[in-house]
């Protein structure tokens, strides 16, 4: 219900077909909406990377399923770094003897 300010009682003021523009938005929500798309592009360009670069099999159903599962708002990439992906095999963590054999050969560099 409209006051007879022009404004419905959440203080906010409509637009035409009930929608809201973003000048009615405060510089505080204007931040965090742009804040939250920043991070949800940079999720589903990261997760479509990794999901590009990535061989067929190392991938946990058809890819053509998880591009368009990444489009999916935050669900979609945290779904595909999530369950997408199939766990690397034969791949070495280094520990700290390999760090110094590394750094300066035999012994390494301390």
């Amino acid at each position: 219900m409209q006051t007879l300010t022009g404004r419905d009682g959440a203080g906010r003021s409509p637009t035409t077909r009930g929608r809201w523009r973003w000048s009615d938005l405060s510089p505080a929500q204007r931040l965090a909406w742009v804040t939250l798309v920043a991070i949800q592009f940079g999720l589903a360009t990261a997760a479509w990377t990794d999901l590009a670069r990535r061989p067929a099999e190392k991938v946990r159903g058809p890819k053509w399923r998880w591009a368009a599962a990444i489009a999916v708002n935050f669900v979609g990439p945290l779904a595909w770094f999530r369950w997408g992906r199939r766990p690397a095999t034969g791949v070495a963590v280094p520990t700290d003897g390999d760090r110094g054999a590394r750094a300066g050969g035999p012994g390494g560099r301390r």
